[in-house]
């Protein structure tokens, strides 16, 4: 049986700017024949009104179906990993429900036939007329000191505390989960899973091909050695490109939300940024940094980098 991850970013939309919205879906290991049938639901009855249904964009799935209350959807996954993408409808301010500000939590549901990933299960999405509305976040808590958590030479899964968690996976395929705080996991060695859960958190993959997911909150992500597969999973985070071996695939990098980071003295005039299909290659010379998935190479400037 399959389980299933479930993202969406960004987790703000604002109707003047047309924000699109991505629905992210990535099962740990290849869907049957047939594909797997996933159940989200939305806590604000009709909330799909608030979405362009017409302009569905779809990659790794059929089209999606929504329910008789436009409250949620079924959604038959086809790959491994899958995504709808839809902008915010712009309703020039006469739909009452969706007029100012608004959240909408959408949760996958428990279903027979998949498990749904207790880390990566609901999503919070605020719908506002325009930016002038949305409340700054709140600054992040102390969660004071958590623990240092080491694993072994084999496949370990390692679990932190809400608070600030050091964990080390070393050798083996390791799954690490950092819960709450200001985390700081680190893969090791071997093909990893690194989900930082809430919090600010620092997240490295080390060697390996490993899946990288922020998880709530500010991020920074580095993949390391391998082709690694990263997914900052809501907040402003940062992807960061290194020049080791391996191409990343970012996943889901919300352009005006989140941010690129520059490595190891790498600059903005030493990179190469051009369109891939429908997504976005980023070299130096003939070394592939990464691809940013639904990213057009024009919309990539200069004040999406930072120095880490």
């Amino acid at each position: 049986m399959p389980v299933v991850s479930f993202s969406a970013t960004p987790t703000t939309l604002i109707e003047s700017e047309g924000t699109v919205l991505t629905f992210q879906f990535i099962l740990d290991a290849a869907p049957p024949a047939g594909g797997v049938t996933v159940t989200v639901n939305g806590d604000l009855v009709s909330n799909l009104n608030a979405l362009d249904l017409f302009a569905i964009e779809v990659s790794g799935g059929e089209f999606p179906v929504g329910d008789f209350l436009f409250s949620g959807f079924d959604f038959t996954i086809t790959s491994q990993n899958a995504t709808i993408s839809v902008p915010i409808f712009d309703d020039d301010d006469t739909d009452p429900d969706f007029n100012g500000l608004r959240n909408v939590t959408y949760t996958l549901q428990d279903s027979p036939n998949y498990t749904v990933d207790a880390n990566a299960s609901n999503v919070t999405i605020t719908f506002a007329d325009d930016p002038s509305l949305v409340p700054d976040p709140d600054p992040d808590p102390d969660p004071g000191t958590g623990n240092v958590i080491e694993g072994t030479g084999q496949s370990d899964r390692l679990e932190g505390t809400n608070a600030s968690d050091e964990i080390r996976g070393q050798g083996g395929r390791d799954t690490l989960l950092g819960l709450g705080g200001t985390d700081t996991l680190l893969g090791g060695g071997g093909r990893d899973n690194l989900n930082g859960g809430d919090g600010r958190d620092l997240l490295f993959g080390e060697g390996g091909k490993d899946r990288i997911n922020g998880g709530g909150g500010r991020d920074t992500l580095y993949g390391g050695g391998g082709a690694d597969i990263i997914s900052g999973q809501g907040g402003r985070d940062i992807f960061v490109l290194e020049q080791r071996p391996g191409r990343d695939t970012f996943r889901d990098f919300n352009d005006r939300q989140d941010r690129l980071g520059l490595s190891n003295g790498l600059s903005f005039e030493n990179l190469t940024i051009v369109d891939q299909g429908r997504n976005t290659l980023i070299r130096v010379g003939g070394n592939a940094l990464a691809i940013l998935r639904g990213i057009e190479a024009n919309a990539i400037t200069e004040a999406d980098f930072v120095d880490v």
